[in-house]
Formats: structure tokens, C-alpha cells, sequence
């Protein structure tokens, strides 16, 4: 077999390896931290997503949404952020937690640990310290320490 013959093979073969990753589907939303800005983006679809984070980033403030991002299969600019789709929360995320009986009268706030299902200790450690509620904290309401405290989270 000749070199054009050979090339004329593995253009084939790379087509049909487009077709078949392109029948893939993608469940969305993909959350993915960008390794330059550390601006954590929610992805709807390839390029279109909606800051979930700013951390120490002021170039971008929670809640801008572009169809213009980078692509998220981009691994030089983005790297993938664990995301709980049952409760609809992503790794690292300020939530507030709290229990029923015990304690009801005081809430806590804490970030959340997706490989654990729970919080991170209040030292930045996964552990999947459970309470019996955990819920999103308000982003309007995310306060200058929780940004610096979520850049020492336990990875």
C-alpha cells in the first residue's frame, strides 16, 4: 500500500471516528473551571455558558453569559468541575446546611463535597460530613471570605 493510499485510509477511518463521537450525546449542564481566570462556567452547550463563580476573578461576575466561550473539550483552557445533578450542585459550591431536630435554630455555611455527598470540613477537607438539609447559597450573597476560602479546598 502506497502513502496515498494509506493517508486516503485514515482520513476514513478518522471520519467515522467524528460520526461516532458526535452521536455521542453530552449531558448538560457541564461545569468547567478555567485554569487561567478560575472562573467556574456553567455549560448549556459547547460554547454557551453562564458564570457560576468568579472567585478571585473581576472580569467576569456571576450570572454573564456568553455563546462565545472557549470550547468546553478545550482541556488547555477548561478542566471539569464535579456536579451533582440530583441535587444540583457543583463541587466547591458555598451551601448553607442544617439539621431538622438538633441545632434547628442555627444553619451553617459550608462548601459542598460531591465525591462525599455532604460538606467539606470546616478546615477544607473532603469528608462528606452529612447534614439533614444542604442548599445552594444565594450567589448575590457570596461573601468575600467564602471566595477565599474556596481556593484552598482539599481537591
Amino acid at each position: 500500500m502506497n502513502l496515498k493510499d494509506k493517508i486516503a485510509k485514515f482520513e476514513i477511518e478518522l471520519a467515522e471516528l467524528k460520526a461516532e463521537c458526535s452521536k455521542q450525546a453530552v449531558e448538560y449542564p457541564l461545569f468547567m473551571r478555567s485554569r487561567e481566570a478560575g472562573i467556574i462556567v456553567k455549560f448549556t452547550g459547547l460554547k454557551k455558558g453562564t458564570v457560576a463563580w468568579k472567585g478571585n476573578n473581576s472580569d467576569y461576575n456571576i450570572g454573564y453569559t456568553s455563546n462565545g466561550w472557549i470550547e468546553y473539550t478545550d482541556t488547555d483552557t477548561w478542566e471539569e468541575v464535579a456536579y451533582d445533578k440530583d441535587r444540583d450542585l457543583w463541587d466547591g459550591q458555598p451551601v448553607w446546611c442544617w439539621y431538622d431536630v438538633y441545632y434547628s435554630h442555627t444553619r451553617e455555611a459550608r462548601f459542598y463535597d460531591v465525591v462525599n455527598k455532604g460538606v467539606y470540613t470546616r478546615k477544607g477537607q473532603r469528608n462528606g460530613f452529612h447534614f439533614d438539609n444542604i442548599e445552594a447559597v444565594n450567589p448575590d450573597h457570596y461573601e468575600d471570605w467564602m471566595i477565599e476560602a474556596h481556593s484552598s479546598l482539599e481537591k
